[in-house]
């Protein structure tokens, strides 16, 4: 087993300067934003990679979510708007505050 002694006096320095409760802080209390999905007109959307349905969701600050709008039989996708716009299908958000977005579906 090789020990990489650069990278230890490197850490050890960080807590010497920062001080274990920042980086404790730092790692234990990433910020997180809420994202709130409405819908206009009939369907659903997917988030995430997963594809689970939900209205609101918790997401760490930095991370990346997918959002895929998914119309009913008879319906098609139109839109988002509020925080992002256009018609690209499916999106991609950027969690950097909280946003509201809502997938508008018509006939």
């Amino acid at each position: 087993m090789e020990i990489n002694l650069r990278a230890i006096v490197i850490v050890a320095a960080a807590i010497t300067i920062v001080g274990v409760g920042a980086i404790y802080y730092f790692a234990v209390n990433k910020p997180v934003f809420t994202l709130t999905v409405q819908l206009t007109g009939n369907g659903r959307v997917l988030l995430g990679a997963t594809g689970a349905y939900a209205t609101v969701l918790q997401v760490n600050a930095g991370e990346s979510i997918q959002l895929s709008a998914i119309p009913d039989p008879g319906w098609k996708f139109s839109q988002w708007s509020g925080d992002i716009s256009g018609n690209i299908n499916p999106a991609q958000v950027f969690m950097t505050k909280d946003f509201k977005i809502t997938a508008i579906f018509t006939r």
